[in-house]
Parts: structure tokens; C-alpha cells; sequence
């Protein structure tokens, strides 16, 4: 049998001496990659925003946690520079343009935030931890037993859930390096999910489940500039609220859990939507998590869910359903990213229903620099989730600078307008063609006779391999139609490649008669979509 090995931790308690430290404002926790080259050098906070003009990027090795961390820096920036103050979107605009070119944010401006207003809430560990409740443990806890710390880290097995992957489990547990356990506070935060948790008791409400994070089975967006200054300013939305809330490191008090999320301003939208509840345990000297409590933070009943429904997230696509309301597209693991670069320039018909862009992107349209607007790509961070716990893979991706079509200068309009409109059409045609092939390809099996029945809306043994010829070619067509400098209707091009895909997926099985007619019979449906006319010529009808 097992023996769990001892760590020597430091419990929470009222002595605030006692307390080991991490403080995220200086303690080096994340990967940053200078602008000359080289590798990323993790730094802390405060030499982040220090030094965001020689920084190209932010690299956590976690998705779910860039995609958090970002909506963070973004709440901080809009404090450093005053973005958060403005109520009027022009006056909003200018500042920003203001800001960008300034080229740096204010030294004293980032002492004052972190060393004078805030100096002790950007603490893992303190006595009021950043982005956890210290009401979980300690005199008065709220809860009576901890979840360890496999609860808290993604990828690892926690509970009774099998080993497969990952030789962990509750009985010896890992401590995670502070600066990964903030990674992992971040993306449960966000991204963690639903159903049952460890109890806790706050004021009359006793309850052992909670609702899913805010991103739970997100797809953002989130632009990127030349700098990292850039990436920050760029990620700021413009919010038409008069009053703004406080950040839960910059509340007096804690907030009421019973309570739905509040919604108030900036903060409310980037950093206020939680559903979870957390505190990490330390080790002895402040450098190891060693356990962990995660639980409920905000009570949302199925009666409040009729009249409460949370703020648009300015950085994802949002769909019409068919009932008429608008919710987040989700990610899919299946979907490379381009597929999605039409959706985030323009409202319109996106995965077979209406649309509409990131709001951020709305912002980014107008008031900036000429040289920023034309560096500007797209950082994608998806989670592939259930609504949960089942995570099926999360992914990164970042494009070219398609974000400078979203600016409509006088200058530039025609030229912008031109390549949106590619961009669109190439994308319909990618997804009319893949979609045929699917379809083709599923009828062409039930018919050969290899397999057993394959009921409608299921995928044949031949579908992965078909998609797995066609998207990727699909992709490298697809930039070099709107990327060029004169950018071209997709004409037959895609239909090709479906016909490539159909016919290299059963090729080595054409050989029995029976298959053959059934490949043959079904083959001439992908051409249905078939251009002859003029725009058919060129590349796009390789």
C-alpha cells in the first residue's frame, strides 16, 4: 500500500507573518519572448508591463491559461492607461491611438498600480490570495475538506478517475512549482467545469456542485502587434458602461458567493464571471503548491437563469441559435482556425447561421496608427470541452495579418472590402466542397459493402481519411488566394481537392467491383457546385 509523502506546509490561519509568499508581482512566473529573438525568459508582473515595448509575446505552455491570462493584462492596462475611464468611443479611440504612440507605458504609472494601490493582492499565498477565497480554510472555513492538488492541475487524474496518461494520483500527490499552479488557477478559473465539486457551506446555502467557467468550450480571439505593448493595447475593449467595477484583487471585500457573477464594466466582463472557488495550499518556503480546494463560487439556479444571463465576451464569435438567442461559437478541435478568419472580420452566414464578429474587432476598425493597423494578426485559443468534465484537446493558433482588412480608411476601403469579400467566398467554397466530400464519401461506403450500417449524421470508417487529405490542402488554397496581393475568387480549386481527397480515400478499395460502382456513382455529386465561367481560370481552379 501506498504512503502519501509529507511536505511541510504552512496552514492558513489569522497570523499573516506565518503566510509564505509567491508575489506574482515580481516572482518570474510568465514566459516572455523578447522582441530581438532568443527564447522566453519568465518574468513577473510588475517587469512585464516594465518592459512590454521589448517583448514580442507572452508563451504559457498551457492554452487555457493564455486565453485567461490575456483578459487579465488586458484589465490591468486599460487601468495603467485610463482606457477604463471613457465613455464616449471616439474619445476612447484617440487615447488608445494616444497610447500606441507612446510606445511604452508609464513607469511610475506601473509602480503606482502594483507597489502603491495594490501592493499586497498580487500574492499566491497571502492573506488575501490572488484570484482564490481564504474563507474556504482557516478559523471559520467554509469548507471542510480539501480536493487536492490533481483537482487543480489539467491533464492530471484526480478523484477516481483512472490513471492512463499520467502516473498520479490522490494517494501520492505532485506539488506543482507556484509559478505552474498560477497557470493552472487561471485556466480553472475560466475554463473549469461543471458538476460536482467539494462542499462548502456560505451562509445558508450548502452545496457540493458548480456551474462551468465562463470559457468553458471557448474559441477567442485575440489580436497581436509588433510588441507586446501593442498586443496589450490592441486587446482592450471599448465598454459603453458608465460605472466599472473592481477586479477581485482590487475589491475591499470578498464577494458573496450565493450570488450570481456581476457583470459591472470592464472588469465585470474580462475578470468578474468566475463560477469557481479556489485556494492553493503552500509549501513551507512559498515555491511548491501542495494542495488545493476547489469548489463553488457563484450560485446560478435554474429560476435566475431565466432573467440573469452573462455579458458578451468581446473576444469570440457569436451565433444565432435557432431559438433566436445569441450564444459563443464553440470550439472543435476537427476546425483548423482559417475556417474561422472570415467570421472574425465580418458579420454574416458562418457555420450554416448568422454570425457576428468579436466585438473587440468592431473596435479595432477604426483610430489606429497605419503601421499598426497593417501588422495586426490573430491569436486563437480553443478548449475542445464538454459542458462538464469531459476535455477533449485544446489548441493555439495564431494567422497572418488578416486583422488589417478590418480597417476601412478612405485609403484602403476598396482594397479592404476586396479581400473580405475572398476571404468569405474562399471560405464558403472550402466548406461547401469538404462538406460534399463528407457526404459523398459516408454514401459512397454504405454502399460498397465493406462495413456494417452507418446511421444518419455518423461519420464512415473512410471519413477521417478523406478530411485528413482535403483541410490541409484546403488551407494552403485558401491563403494563397486572399493573402496575394490582388486577391482572386477560389473558382473550381476546392472542388478539386475534394475530388483529390474522394479519390486518393478509395482508391486502394476500387479494385472489388461492387466498391467501384458505388465510388463511381457517388462521385459525381462533388461537382455539382462546378463554376464555368470565367472566374473558374487561374490558381483557384488548380
Amino acid at each position: 500500500m501506498f504512503s502519501a509523502p509529507h511536505f511541510p506546509c504552512t496552514p492558513y490561519g489569522r497570523d499573516e507573518a506565518s503566510l509564505p509568499s509567491f508575489d506574482l508581482r515580481t516572482e518570474p512566473w510568465i514566459p516572455a519572448r523578447p522582441s530581438n529573438g532568443g527564447a522566453a525568459v519568465p518574468v513577473g508582473l510588475k517587469d512585464l508591463f516594465l518592459n512590454a515595448h521589448d517583448l514580442a509575446d507572452v508563451e504559457l505552455a498551457l492554452p487555457p491559461a493564455s486565453a485567461g491570462l490575456w483578459r487579465i493584462l488586458a484589465l490591468i492596462t486599460a487601468r495603467l492607461t485610463g482606457l477604463d475611464t471613457w465613455t464616449e468611443f471616439s474619445d476612447w479611440a484617440q487615447a488608445r491611438a494616444a497610447e500606441l504612440e507612446e510606445g511604452r507605458f508609464d513607469p511610475a504609472e506601473v509602480r503606482a498600480y502594483f507597489d502603491v494601490r495594490h501592493p499586497d493582492r498580487f500574492d499566491l499565498y497571502g492573506d488575501r490570495p490572488w484570484l482564490q477565497d481564504p474563507r474556504l480554510h482557516g478559523a471559520d472555513a467554509q469548507c471542510a475538506k480539501r480536493s487536492g492538488i490533481n483537482k487543480l492541475c489539467w491533464g492530471r487524474p484526480a478523484g477516481n478517475t483512472q490513471v492512463w496518461l499520467r502516473h498520479t494520483h490522490d494517494l501520492r500527490p505532485i506539488p506543482v512549482p507556484s509559478a505552474d499552479a498560477a497557470h493552472h488557477l487561471i485556466a480553472t478559473l475560466y475554463y473549469g467545469p461543471s458538476g460536482r465539486c467539494t462542499a462548502r457551506t456560505a451562509g445558508q446555502v450548502s452545496a457540493g456542485d458548480t456551474a462551468a467557467g465562463p470559457l468553458r468550450g471557448a474559441l477567442s480571439f485575440h489580436p497581436l502587434g509588433r510588441t507586446l505593448y501593442e498586443s496589450l493595447l490592441l486587446n482592450v475593449p471599448f465598454v459603453e458602461e458608465d460605472e466599472d467595477g473592481p477586479a477581485p484583487w482590487e475589491r475591499d471585500g470578498l464577494p458573496d458567493p450565493t450570488l450570481p457573477p456581476l457583470a459591472t464594466g470592464l472588469a465585470g466582463r474580462l475578470t468578474g464571471q468566475f463560477r469557481h472557488a479556489v485556494l492553493l495550499r503552500p509549501s513551507a518556503d512559498g515555491a511548491l503548491a501542495v494542495d488545493a480546494t476547489v469548489t463553488w463560487g457563484a450560485r446560478i439556479t435554474p429560476r435566475l437563469r431565466e432573467t440573469w444571463s452573462p455579458p458578451e465576451d468581446p473576444y469570440q464569435i457569436h451565433g444565432e441559435r435557432a431559438d433566436g438567442t445569441v450564444a459563443p461559437e464553440r470550439a472543435d478541435a476537427r476546425r483548423a482556425v482559417w475556417r474561422d478568419v472570415s467570421a472574425i472580420l465580418q458579420d454574416g452566414q458562418h457555420r450554416g447561421r448568422a454570425t457576428r464578429m468579436p466585438r473587440l474587432h468592431r473596435h479595432l476598425r477604426h483610430g489606429l496608427p497605419a503601421d499598426v493597423t497593417h501588422a495586426m494578426r490573430a491569436r486563437a485559443y480553443g478548449f475542445d470541452q464538454d459542458g462538464q468534465t469531459r476535455d477533449k484537446q485544446w489548441f493555439t493558433a495564431t494567422t497572418p495579418r488578416v486583422l488589417r482588412w478590418l480597417h476601412e480608411s478612405a485609403d484602403d476601403d476598396e482594397r479592404a472590402g476586396r479581400t473580405r469579400r475572398a476571404i468569405r467566398e474562399a471560405t464558403e467554397a472550402a466548406e461547401d466542397a469538404g462538406w460534399r466530400l463528407e457526404r459523398q464519401i459516408v454514401r459512397a461506403w454504405k454502399d460498397s459493402g465493406l462495413g456494417g450500417e452507418v446511421k444518419r449524421g455518423d461519420r464512415s470508417p473512410w471519413s477521417q481519411a478523406a478530411a485528413d487529405h482535403y483541410w490541409p490542402r484546403a488551407e494552403d488554397l485558401f491563403w494563397r488566394l486572399v493573402l496575394d496581393e490582388d486577391p482572386r475568387e477560389p473558382g473550381n480549386g476546392f472542388i478539386h481537392l475534394a475530388v483529390d481527397a474522394y479519390t486518393a480515400t478509395t482508391d486502394g478499395y476500387r479494385h472489388r467491383p461492387r466498391v467501384a460502382r458505388a465510388v463511381a456513382r457517388h462521385r459525381g455529386a462533388l461537382f455539382k457546385n462546378w463554376n464555368h465561367g470565367p472566374a473558374a481560370s487561374g490558381e483557384g481552379a488548380a
